[in-house]
């Protein structure tokens, strides 16, 4: 998000010019009728880059729509960016990708992609939140591992792997894989320089002369599934992580789900030894321990 006020203006006029009458005779719900994007919001702006988002509403439905931030909508650059993230996102079609519709152009915003609305949050939000935990860590660890395997059958990188790219859906949860806008593919010429986020960057691609490479997108994934298990509280998942974020790409696993991946299981399978492992209800039924051992020494004295 941004407090510039320069944004608040761009998205007050951008309301103003994307607003339209409905085309249908209906008097009580005209904005289901029309065709237009209507209602548009400034969710959020870039504050390094040339994108922006917006929430905008079609024939009574929400979208998301990417557009170039405005004083970059006549940069080539950022326009051959925003088109080849289109042509990415348009190519995959995948229950954990969010799914990308079309490309228009909107007055007011210029250029869009049109994009699915996912209601709810980043895993980032959801972690903290404690909306991931003991008993869906591993699901949503084993459905990002799906959504990647198939963007990597089909020769392309996400290349900025992270929570904040991650959403959760409230209900479910269900991951959707968001903002390929730094991804690339086998067909594309396009920044194929080092990218990503530092943290989560694999540290190969910080090497002079790097290339875009699945391994380094495992790299990320181990990072995000030990944040997956640190508050999970799972073992097993930690490992894999680990594994996943070796320093050398050549020990780390070509494939996830069928390389180690912790099985999802039945919750009810796994809620004896999440609750065992812990650290407070392991203190409690120490205390219990303990109190029962003195009590029973106490009645064998008496």
């Amino acid at each position: 998000m941004t407090d510039n006020s320069t944004d608040n203006i761009a998205d007050e006029d951008s309301s103003e010019l994307l607003m339209a009458p409905s085309t249908g005779s209906d008097p009580v719900f005209p904005a289901i009728a029309t065709d237009r994007f209507t209602q548009p919001v400034l969710l959020y702006t870039s504050p390094s880059g040339m994108m922006e988002l917006y929430e905008a509403c079609r024939y009574g439905k929400r979208y998301i729509l990417k557009a170039i931030r405005k004083e970059f909508r006549e940069d080539a650059v950022a326009q051959m960016m925003l088109r080849k993230e289109f042509e990415i996102g348009i190519t995959l079609d995948h229950p954990n990708i969010r799914r990308t519709i079309g490309f228009e152009s909107l007055d007011g915003l210029g250029n869009v992609i049109v994009m699915e609305y996912v209601d709810g949050e980043t895993l980032g939000e959801a972690m903290e939140r404690g909306h991931v935990n003991g008993l869906n860590a591993r699901t949503v660890a084993f459905q990002l591992a799906e959504a990647l395997e198939y963007l990597h059958a089909r020769q392309t990188v996400h290349r900025d792997l992270k929570p904040a790219n991650i959403m959760v859906t409230y209900s479910g949860p269900t991951v959707k894989l968001i903002d390929f806008s730094l991804s690339d593919s086998e067909t594309f010429v396009v920044v194929k320089t080092p990218a990503g986020t530092r943290r989560y960057v694999a540290p190969e691609q910080l090497l002079p002369g790097a290339r875009p490479s699945v391994k380094a997108d495992i790299y990320s994934y181990g990072l995000v599934v030990q944040e997956l298990a640190a508050v999970g509280n799972d073992r097993e998942l930690r490992e894999f992580g680990r594994r996943c974020a070796m320093l050398d790409p050549d020990r780390r696993p070509d494939r996830l789900v069928s390389q180690g991946l912790p099985r999802q299981g039945d919750y009810r399978e796994r809620l004896p030894w999440y609750h065992l492992e812990s650290p407070v209800l392991t203190a409690v039924l120490g205390f219990v321990a303990i109190a029962l051992a003195i009590f029973i020494g106490l009645s064998y004295m008496n």
